[in-house]
């Protein structure tokens, strides 16, 4: 199963998905769930990327990205944020009439949903978010899989107006996924972070950054957050933890990815 949640940032996007697969009850795999493209548009004059997650049937959702991403790449002149939805759902719903439609009275019919990023040059960000046959707008950020409502619930609470910047927004992206690794058994394993920047251009986090996201979120859940619901901050003072020393932990995280990315 599959935890894949996207953010709108002040200066890009970001998405995040967990690495594990299950096959059945049999056994447990890991596998990158994060597609991408970046192109220039010479017509346009300007550079475009997309990345594209899912969760459900895997070989399906690694069909349907690639034919969006392919049209996405053949695209000619203004391409803006209308375009990628119209674009989306002609591609979703004749996928669906083709090759899910005619499962859907059988045992195990194929699901899928699938998160789109997008930055399409001259300022046009798009968050889309497909569920069967349906394409939504998702702005200012979704989710999609097994930790879906987990993830919206956390994300409600930590991403507020005015945006983050997109080295904080990968911060919060990556510890969310981790919360909701750590409360769903069928997510899990590392966790991949894509960042769409200003110009247009994209980058993965490497995992040994993931992973040291996940070791600040950690830190966060269990000495922090408890005392947090409880109001006890006296008690956070007590193990060491404090408000202060976790944004000092968070600022380090984001002085790090600065540095990964540029």
């Amino acid at each position: 199963m599959t935890i894949a949640l996207g953010i709108l940032a002040r200066d890009g996007l970001v998405l995040a998905a967990d690495t594990q697969e299950t096959y059945g009850e049999a056994w447990k795999g890991e596998h990158g769930k994060i597609g991408a493209l970046s192109w220039h548009n010479a017509e346009a004059s300007c550079r475009s990327s997309v990345a594209i997650s899912g969760a459900g049937d895997g070989d399906y959702i690694d069909a349907l990205s690639e034919s969006i991403r392919d049209r996405c790449g053949a695209q000619k002149g203004a391409f803006r944020n209308a375009d990628l939805k119209a674009l989306v759902t002609d591609e979703v719903r004749t996928f669906h009439e083709k090759f899910v439609v005619p499962w859907n009275n059988r045992p195990n019919a194929p699901e899928l949903q699938l998160l789109i990023a997008a930055s399409l040059g001259h300022g046009g960000r798009s968050l889309l978010k497909t569920n069967m046959s349906v394409t939504v707008d998702a702005q200012p950020f979704a989710a999609v899989g097994l930790g879906a409502a987990l993830a919206n619930s956390l994300m409600a609470r930590w991403v507020r107006m005015p945006f983050c910047d997109i080295y904080q927004t990968a911060v919060i992206a990556g510890m969310i996924v981790y919360q909701v690794k750590e409360s769903i058994p069928a997510v899990g394993k590392n966790t991949d972070i894509f960042v769409i920047n200003a110009t247009d251009a994209f980058s993965y986090l490497s995992r040994e950054t993931s992973r040291q996201i996940d070791v600040l979120a950690e830190r966060y859940l269990r000495d922090l957050e408890p005392h947090h619901m409880r109001g006890l901050l006296g008690a956070v003072k007590q193990i060491g933890v404090t408000p202060a020393t976790m944004t000092e932990d968070f600022a380090a995280m984001v002085a790090q990815i600065k540095t990964d990315i540029g």
